[in-house]
């Protein structure tokens, strides 16, 4: 989706007769996204990426143009096949999707943490110089590593501190998933758990497993294809066992088709 990525130009310099691209999503973030999968699949049809901010692009996103996002939908129908998920008459059987925020509560411990994590990064960063491009720099790599850290924190102290003291009860986020899987096994449906982090993911697997004695699967970018199709097979085709299966977003967020 990012034109200019090493990965894109790769892409686009593939010879061959036909060229078909699959997504989810065509567009995410800008429309330029949607030049980028074009200009794989159809080179040329949508002009270069310059006229096509111009014609395209801008006036859409920037200025909310409804006829000319009327006459891009013209052009580009022709080239796509859609299937929406709302429409009945493609999957009959395909259950209205749900989607419930839960908010969890910090415990002391975590508030503790996260507040002292916060503070100290917060110091450095605003003693950076902002007009110097060299400190700006430096400031930016300061600010995404604290958003990780408190990412962290959130998800178990244990993850940020490294310390071995990995009880569920010391993170509010783990204590509130334990009890939706104690629910979710209850009822003996099965269930997706997506972390960004291995070393999370790993943590889970302990926690889970204290708590039903069973351990769950953990596909994460260390496992090899063959352990990868196994633990698929076993989720999809294990009716009354394996119901829990832990993924890390970057290793299974693509690729997989988990309807069990």
């Amino acid at each position: 989706k990012n034109s200019d990525a090493a990965q894109s130009k790769a892409v686009r310099s593939i010879k061959a007769d036909v060229h078909i691209a699959l997504s989810g999503t065509p567009v995410e973030n800008r429309l330029t996204e949607y030049w980028s999968i074009m200009e794989f699949a159809n080179a040329g049809y949508l002009g270069s990426i310059k006229s096509f901010k111009e014609e395209y692009a801008n006036p859409i996103q920037n200025l909310g143009d409804a006829d000319c996002a009327e006459r891009f939908k013209r052009i580009t129908s022709p080239m796509m096949m859609r299937r929406l998920k709302t429409d009945k008459s493609i999957i009959s059987d395909l259950p209205d999707k749900i989607e419930q925020d839960e908010f969890a509560m910090l415990t002391t411990q975590q508030a503790a943490l996260y507040k002292k994590v916060l503070d100290e990064s917060m110091k450095v960063i605003e003693g950076f110089d902002e007009t110097d491009s060299k400190q700006l720099f430096k400031r930016q790599g300061i600010v995404l590593q604290m958003m990780m850290a408190l990412k962290q924190i959130c998800n178990h102290p244990a993850q940020y501190l490294k310390d071995g003291k990995s009880e569920p009860a010391l993170s509010g986020k783990t204590e509130m998933l334990l009890d939706l899987v104690d629910s979710i096994v209850e009822n003996r449906e099965k269930v997706l758990i997506f972390t960004q982090f291995r070393e999370m993911g790993f943590l889970l697997q302990k926690f889970i497993e204290d708590r039903i004695g069973i351990q769950p699967m953990f596909l994460h970018g260390g496992c090899s294809i063959k352990q990868r199709k196994e633990m698929v097979d076993r989720f999809q085709q294990n009716k009354y066992s394996d119901r829990i299966f832990i993924l890390s977003l970057k290793a299974a967020g693509t690729g997989l088709n988990l309807t069990a």
